[in-house]
């Protein structure tokens, strides 16, 4: 079955806490620049160091989230509460 990208709206998170908190932005920026040249309507958002991700990500308007962090940043029950679908590994 053949879906088309341009029919979702996208999240791209990057950033975090971590010591690879800026591969993460630059892989991020990435994925946000291939989905802007295809049409695609996508939103970053910047994972900081504050650790308090919650009011970041409650309010997502999103079909899918897609995630450029590493596991320490807690964000897969967040999206699960939230009902977003993302790539990579479950809460669990």
């Amino acid at each position: 079955m053949l879906f088309n990208l341009q029919d979702y709206k996208i999240a791209v998170i990057g950033g975090g806490w971590t010591g690879e908190r800026d591969a993460n932005s630059i892989s991020a920026q990435n994925v946000m620049k291939h989905l802007m040249q295809h049409h695609v309507r996508c939103q970053y958002i910047e994972i900081d160091g504050s650790k308090d991700i919650l009011p970041q990500l409650e309010f997502l308007d999103v079909d899918f989230a897609f995630m450029t962090v590493t596991e320490e940043v807690p964000i897969q029950p967040i999206l699960d509460a939230l009902g977003i679908v993302y790539n990579g590994s479950n809460n669990l």
